[in-house]
This record gives C-alpha cells, sequence and structure tokens, in this order.
C-alpha cells in the first residue's frame, strides 16, 4: 500500500511517498462451525445414511458465503486424499461412503449405543489446496428431527469461527477500539 503525502515548505516542494512493511501476512485459517442435530440409533438399526452431513458442500458454502468465490463439481475434494479427520468424536464415530457415480462422498455420524447428548468432530477439507476446517457441533437426541424444528438445537446452522483478516490489519482495528475511535 502506498502512503502519498505532500507538504510545502518555504520556497521548495517536497513528496513523500512511502510503502507499508511487506511482513502483512494475513491469517489464511479458515474455519466454519455447522450445528448437527443427530438421532439415536439403536444397536439394532443399520444406519443407513442416518444423520448424514456433507463435507464437501460445507467447506463450498464457506468459499460462497465469506469470500463470495464458487467452485464447479468437478473442483469438489477428494474423500481419501482432501478431507481428514482432525479430531475424532468422542462419543461416536464418522465414516464415510462414496455415491455412486459420483466424486462427492457421503459421511455418516454413528454414535456410541445408548448415548445422547453432545459431541464434537473436526475436519480438514482442502479444495484446490485452500484448506478449511469444519467444527461439526453435534447432538444425539432421541427425538424425531423430522418433527422437531431445528431452533430446538441450533440458534444458526453455521458460523464463520476464523478471522481472515491480515493480522496487522486486526491489531489496527483493536488499537483504534482501545483508543476510542
Amino acid at each position: 500500500m502506498l502512503i502519498f503525502d505532500s507538504a510545502t515548505l518555504p520556497d521548495a516542494h517536497v513528496m513523500v511517498v512511502a510503502q507499508a512493511p511487506a511482513s502483512r501476512a494475513s491469517t489464511k485459517e479458515r474455519v466454519l462451525g455447522i450445528c448437527m442435530p443427530a438421532i439415536y440409533i439403536a444397536p439394532v438399526e443399520p444406519n443407513g445414511g442416518v444423520n448424514g452431513f456433507s463435507p464437501a458442500r460445507a467447506a463450498i458454502s464457506y468459499f460462497e458465503r465469506y469470500e463470495r468465490r464458487t467452485f464447479t463439481e468437478s473442483e469438489y475434494p477428494d474423500t481419501v486424499k482432501d478431507i481428514q479427520v482432525v479430531r475424532q468424536p468422542v462419543h461416536g464415530r464418522v465414516a464415510y461412503e462414496p455415491l455412486e457415480g459420483q466424486k462427492e462422498v457421503f459421511w455418516h455420524y454413528v454414535p456410541q449405543t445408548g448415548y445422547e447428548g453432545p459431541d464434537r468432530v473436526d475436519l480438514l477439507v482442502q479444495i484446490k489446496g485452500q484448506p478449511v476446517r469444519l467444527v461439526y457441533y453435534i447432538q444425539i437426541t432421541k427425538k424425531n428431527l423430522d418433527t422437531t424444528p431445528g431452533e430446538v438445537f441450533c440458534k444458526r446452522p453455521s458460523w464463520k469461527i476464523s478471522n481472515t483478516a491480515a493480522a496487522s490489519d486486526t491489531a489496527d482495528l483493536l488499537a483504534l477500539q482501545r483508543a476510542g475511535k
């Protein structure tokens, strides 16, 4: 960024041009929080796609909503190499299965037998070499999710957790807030 200033001195004109330091590195960690109600699955019931979610679609929605970027379906991440579980759930497990004839995969969460309550799983998704961390806040319940409004579990279905502003921009904003400007 160039800063332009000029000063008029007696019998002389001086122009000063300065450039901000190049070390204004941006914090490029992208993190999206996702509220996910999940139903308790009795041990005799097969999973059959219950408690399903799509990390690829969630990561793409991050770029669309917060960075105004779009991706084609051919650019969706590949599960084996582009999506990894960073933090396993404590009270269940996550698994994925490919959808026939599609690059996208269907993920699902299976809670431990008899468990009802909160859980969490973190996934790291790479889209064209750009990472997005997805933090799924899971609430396992015995309530029928088809008839229970989502607001019972979630104030918002998803929200941005990360700050992708340049570190010095954030420091500048905090300094202005402290100064009361």
